[in-house]
Parts: C-alpha cells; structure tokens; sequence
C-alpha cells in the first residue's frame, strides 16, 4: 500500500549533508533559518511537491511560511515548500531524462506516476491565477 511515507516520488536519494543542513525548513530561493534552496534540483523539487498535494489531501502549497510544526506529519507541519517558489522553480528547470527515467522506475514498482513529469503543462492549468505563474507567463 503506498502511503505518504512509502510513497517512492517523495523520496529521494541525497547526500547526508545535504539532508542534515536542509533538515525540516521549507524549500525556497534562499537558505536561511527557515527556508532552504534546493539549487539545481529546484524543479525535481517543486513537481515531487505538486505530486504529493495532488495525491495527500491533507498537504498544502502555500505562500506563507507558518511557525513549524515539531511534527511534519501534522497538517500544520505538512507545509514544505513556497508555492510562487516551487511554479518558478517548477519553470527556471523543465523535466529532464534523468526525472522522466525516475518516474518510469516508480511506476514499474509502485504503479503510479507524476503527472507533472509526464504533462509539465497541468502546472499552468492548476495555478493558472496565481501571481507566480502569469508573471512567467507575461515574460
């Protein structure tokens, strides 16, 4: 059974330093006390994130970055990531092989796949009146 925890494209092979330095802050353009970036990952990143709030109803993409929450499995410790951030993350790096390949391996174990690696193209359609997506639009 694929639960949020198991769920393979929410996890992700890193280097240990990079994952105690990251620790539990929210994904956005800078690293500071709060907030981390995920450097040339960044649109790996946002689509795992749309993924996982389509799929866990209870998880939410916000602009505005909460107190964190001891527990991250808690709705109020569920928030990871910037929306604005993660749709131009999502634009400044396109799917590429390597995410195409991942999303093929996980569907021959898990029998799901992200739809946002397949059809990079639903990020417009779902957040089409957020202030993020029609400033790349305009530009």
């Amino acid at each position: 059974t694929v639960s949020i925890g198991s769920d393979l494209h929410n996890l992700r092979a890193i280097e240990p330093s990079t994952n105690a330095s990251r620790s539990n802050k929210v994904f956005d353009f800078d690293t500071t006390d709060s907030t981390y970036y995920p450097g040339e990952d960044r649109g790996d990143v946002a689509r795992i994130y749309f993924y996982m709030a389509l799929m866990y109803a209870h998880l939410t993409l916000s602009d505005q970055i909460l107190e964190r929450s001891e527990d991250t499995y808690t709705p109020e410790g569920a928030i990871h990531g910037v929306l604005s951030s993660l749709i131009v993350f999502h634009f400044d790096d396109p799917v590429d092989d390597f995410e195409t390949t991942r999303n093929d391996v996980i569907f021959n174990y898990q029998n799901t796949r992200n739809p946002f690696v397949d059809h990079p193209h639903l990020v417009e359609l779902l957040f089409f009146d957020h202030p993020s997506l029609q400033a790349h639009l305009d530009n």
